[in-house]
């Protein structure tokens, strides 16, 4: 039998619906600025009890969700529809403490076949999202779970990366991509194997939230269920930093850390004066920059001149990452434009470096990423391989 939102649980998300803008400037975190792009859905998911902080005063927006945060927040939101979330027996995962923040939600979301185990004995409650994994989780979450008819919605994918988006996944992002759950980036593209961040989970919980109480028939008659004005790009825009350490936060990770720098000012161009083409290679570039500015902070030293030198580097690029994420299209005119004194100031010091110390930060830059990516940022920043030898 379709399980339906109670009446009372429908009227509270339709009141929090009406009132995100008066939510927002009631927020505790000091890290969810008034006028960024996901504030009202941090609101939203607050104010109903769906994430709270990793700190008091501390939401992570750029922290990636993980297996267990994710199936914590579902769990939530069963139960503030007045639904049971109780199951008959532990799924009996070795790497899930029944200690642990997200055990009863685990063994809810395993018996519910919502999120299922890597295999009998594991589960992973660490390891993080994909976007492409969060469109099969909502959908199976809504269509198999709640029993909803999404049917309207099946179709193709239309991001120009679709042909990327694995097999299992693709009905599923086509249906969150249609009901308007999820959006593309700059470019349309989607980068299914990124990871998802709280905020755009807190984005896409919102949306879903309100497309159930629609399709249940409890949404206000004037509402937009599938509001897209403010996540065009911001369901899926900053892929930052995480380091799995559970916090305070029963949904939440604590911090992870980038490289230095701010975002590029200026030189910004319309995405309609570049091909598919150079959109998706951008697109790639800024992930490839992201796996780097990603694992820096937890790179361990073997020669500390070499180490600062490739934080020089890795600054550079966290600017570039900033300029993209803020609409920049960073084609090779931008960068040389405004990174390239930086760079010919980080190859003068790695010549000057001993052949001791060269050898050092190619090591640690293997470290940080394939050769595959390092030579594919290195040659789009119009520093070569070949500059390093």
């Amino acid at each position: 039998m379709r399980k339906k939102i109670t009446a009372v649980i429908a009227g509270a998300v339709c009141a929090v619906m009406l009132a995100g803008t008066a939510l927002a400037a009631d927020l505790p975190f000091k890290d969810v600025p008034g006028d960024a792009w996901y504030t009202d859905s941090v609101a939203y998911v607050y104010e109903n009890g769906l994430f709270s902080g990793t700190a008091e005063d501390t939401f992570s927006p750029d922290n990636y969700m993980t297996r267990g945060m994710f199936v914590t927040v579902l769990q939530r939101q069963t139960a503030k529809m007045g639904m049971s979330t109780e199951v008959a027996s532990a799924a009996g995962f070795a790497d899930v403490a029944s200690t642990a923040y997200y055990y009863d939600a685990v063994n809810w979301a395993a018996a519910n076949g919502i999120v299922t185990g890597k295999d009998a004995a594991t589960f992973a409650p660490n390891e993080e999202v994909t976007r492409e994994q969060m469109c099969a989780i909502i959908v199976r979450y809504m269509r198999d779970y709640l029993k909803l008819d999404l049917s309207q919605y099946e179709g193709d994918v239309t991001f120009a990366d679709a042909d990327t988006i694995s097999g299992y996944a693709a009905p599923c992002v086509a249906i969150a991509q249609n009901a308007g759950i999820v959006n593309g980036l700059q470019g349309n593209v989607f980068k299914p194997q990124g990871n998802a961040s709280r905020a755009q989970v807190a984005k896409v919980i919102e949306t879903e939230s309100k497309l159930i109480a629609t399709l249940n028939g409890t949404a206000p008659a004037d509402s937009n269920t599938t509001d897209n004005s403010d996540n065009t790009d911001n369901t899926d825009k900053n892929d930052n930093t995480n380091t799995n350490t559970d916090s305070k936060d029963n949904s939440g990770s604590g911090g992870g850390g980038g490289g230095g720098g701010g975002g590029g000012g200026g030189g910004n161009s319309s995405s309609n004066e570049h091909s598919a083409a150079d959109l998706v290679q951008e697109a790639i570039i800024a992930d490839y920059i992201q796996q780097i500015v990603d694992k820096y902070p937890r790179l361990a030293s073997t020669d500390d001149t070499a180490y600062a030198l490739l934080g020089k580097l890795v600054e550079t690029l966290q600017a570039a990452l900033d300029a993209h994420n803020n609409g920049v299209f960073i084609d090779r005119t931008y960068i040389d434009t405004h990174y390239g004194a930086q760079m010919a100031d980080v190859k003068a010091e790695y010549r000057a470096l001993t052949e001791e110390q060269q050898g050092a930060m190619k090591n640690m830059g293997a470290r940080l990423a394939s050769t595959e990516v390092l030579s594919a940022i290195l040659d789009y920043f119009g520093f070569s391989t070949s500059a390093l030898s």
